[in-house]
């Protein structure tokens, strides 16, 4: 048979980082760091990001702490295609977790105002708190890693995120 997820607000739980936790990690800009990041044109070395490694394989896990026998696992993100890029127009679905509340989804149907090499710009709303969520496409597949607010924040033009095959690029086995 099936088996259903109950709606609701479930607590979550903390994992601890594996003893070798840290896989990739590389720095933001010089510019995103101080707020200006149109100063330079970010290099494929200047990603934002770190991969770490959990304790426990989380993703082989039932969703929701009291889950039973037969209960959904929680599953894994799968790296897309790398041949399928971002494309300016195009819809996002951010999951985030701000500043470590419960988890929150954006959708916006016209998101991506711009994409070069090493960043995409998207008009999809976070909070603040929210960089490394995932950025969806509409069939959930991993395009971008978000990592970056306007910095006029107030009266904010994008969001920005780095091309997640960028990353996935650097990694070992995922290819």
């Amino acid at each position: 048979g099936t088996s259903t997820i109950p709606d609701g607000e479930w607590p979550g739980r903390e994992v601890a980082l594996a003893a070798e936790w840290l896989v990739d990690a590389s720095p933001p800009t010089p510019g995103e760091a101080a707020g200006d990041p149109d100063r330079t044109k970010p290099g494929v070395d200047e990603l934002d990001h770190a991969v770490v490694r959990l304790a426990e394989p989380i993703g082989a896990m039932p969703i929701g702490a009291h889950a039973g026998v037969g209960a959904p696992t929680r599953g894994w993100v799968e790296f897309p295609d790398p041949s399928m890029p971002c494309q300016q127009g195009m819809p996002l679905i951010i999951v985030q977790h701000p500043d470590g509340g419960p988890m929150k989804m954006a959708l916006d149907f016209q998101s991506v105002l711009f994409v070069n090499d090493t960043r995409v710009r998207y008009a999809t709303r976070t909070e603040p708190g929210s960089s490394g969520s995932p950025c969806f496409d509409l069939e959930w597949r991993l395009v971008a890693l978000h990592h970056y607010g306007d910095p006029a924040y107030r009266q904010a033009e994008f969001n920005q995120g780095i091309p997640v095959r960028l990353i996935q690029e650097r990694l070992p086995n995922t290819r």
